[in-house]
């Protein structure tokens, strides 16, 4: 039997993920039941929720493009001056641990995903990334975020972003959008 190939699934259990192999190579999350039980039982893959903290230094002064400066101002006070954070970004995936890997996700998989998503934001001034348009929130790099880690694999079990720009202020987002 080739080693690399993960066994077939187990009746109740979700198939071997790619992106949980050992390897950590490939794309995806799983599928499966949902419930409980144990590793080894016959009942189904349990459902495990893992995060992850990765953090990384940034500049801005908040601004509305679509304001006039002076408005820009009253409505951002002292934080429309020119001013940095170290950032910790927290990136949850939940989904059935895979029964070869013993992961949701493999970790350096993960990590290097994550790494992704933030490099051009890491010693940047974030006024200059395009996709924030001009409006450089906690919130707005929060969602900024995700998408970016939906795109990268994780679309399939990413489960929060949650971003700190200070200890006292943090965005969590979970892909909810208001209709």
């Amino acid at each position: 039997m080739d080693t690399n190939t993960p066994p077939p699934a187990l009746p109740g259990r979700a198939a071997a993920s790619p992106r949980a192999s050992p390897s950590g190579s490939g794309g995806g999350g799983g599928g499966g039941s949902g419930g409980g039980g144990s590793c080894s039982g016959s009942h189904g893959a349990p459902i495990v929720t893992l995060t992850r903290r990765l953090t990384f230094a940034a500049a801005h002064a908040l601004s509305n493009p679509a304001l006039p400066p002076a408005a820009s101002a009253a409505l951002y006070g002292r934080c429309s001056s020119l001013h940095g954070h170290n950032y910790t970004l927290w990136v949850s995936v939940r989904g059935p641990v895979d029964p070869v890997s013993g992961m949701v996700v493999g970790a350096a998989a993960l990590k290097a995903d994550m790494a992704a998503a933030v490099a051009d934001l890491d010693h940047a001034d974030l006024g200059n990334i395009p996709d924030l348009g001009g409006v450089s929130t906690v919130e707005r790099l929060a969602v900024l975020l995700w998408g970016r880690l939906a795109r990268g694999g994780l679309g399939g079990v990413l489960d929060q972003v949650e971003l700190a720009e200070t200890e006292n202020i943090r965005a969590v987002y979970r892909g909810e959008v208001q209709e």
